[in-house]
């Protein structure tokens, strides 16, 4: 990063060299209890507290509990990201929730609070999920695929560069993100992943924003997935890394 830098966190522009510990993908204040699943012999864990005695069952079935769903609250994160900065002095948490999944929960004004409580810089991140493109995709009145698609990716891309140079509205104040997020992607390619991918290219070239995107198992499916995503960076002349967090890649 170039000396002098500012990178936009949820209390506001940060000198870059003052960032210090990175935790590079992490979700704060998220929400996936629209994922809750039912299985038989796991209606116990539904509304159960998260207790020592109960981790095998969690690891076993983790989408069978509404806590193990929902994040713990401000007050714990607090907590917790405060036990951070005593630890290591400055750190960083870079905040991966989706901001537009019906699952998301992401509240710039919470990272702001946290942020400042904590003493953390807390980037939040802005993207979007292959659900809205395939939206996007099917509500264009364009005459062609092609002409769909370049409509497509300006309008998504769009809205990420304005979150990320003017910022979220939140309340009567608005709070920057400072980086791209990507939702996982699948372990095959499609024509809806393909402008996903140049929506976050576009948005990216034009902001210099690093791009986050998980990368789940199996492994021959995580190989795949960051071929296609080295290739969407290689026509932005980018840099795919690997190894920023276990199953992340960053693309700066």
């Amino acid at each position: 990063m170039a000396e002098g830098a500012e990178v936009p966190t949820g209390s506001g522009l940060v000198d870059a060299g003052s960032l210090g510990r990175g935790l590079p993908g992490e979700q704060l204040c998220f929400d996936s209890r629209d994922r809750h699943r039912f299985d038989t012999g796991t209606d116990t864990l539904r509304d159960a507290p998260i207790t020592l005695d109960r981790l095998a069952e969690l690891r076993a079935a983790p989408l069978a509990s509404l806590t193990n769903l929902t994040h713990p609250g401000e007050a714990a994160l607090s907590h917790e990201l405060g036990r951070l900065t005593r630890s290591a002095g400055s750190a960083t948490v870079v905040d991966l929730t989706p901001p537009a999944a019906a699952h998301s929960g992401r509240d710039p004004l919470a990272l702001r609070r946290l942020s400042e409580e904590a003493g953390v810089h807390v980037i939040m991140s802005t993207g979007c999920s292959m659900h809205q493109v395939a939206v996007a995709l099917a509500t264009t009145s364009a005459a062609t695929v092609e002409a769909a698609e370049a409509e497509v990716v300006e309008q998504l891309a769009s809205a990420r560069v304005e979150d990320l140079l003017h910022g979220v509205p939140a309340g009567d104040t608005s709070v920057r993100a400072g980086a791209l997020c990507l939702e996982t992607l699948p372990s095959s390619s499609s024509s809806t992943e393909a402008v996903l991918l140049r929506v976050m290219a576009n948005a990216q070239q034009r902001t210099g924003a690093p791009l986050f995107c998980a990368l789940l198992p199996p492994a021959a499916a995580d190989a795949d997935a960051a071929e296609r995503l080295e290739r969407a960076a290689a026509a932005l002349q980018s840099l795919v890394s690997g190894g920023a967090s276990p199953g992340h890649l960053v693309v700066t």
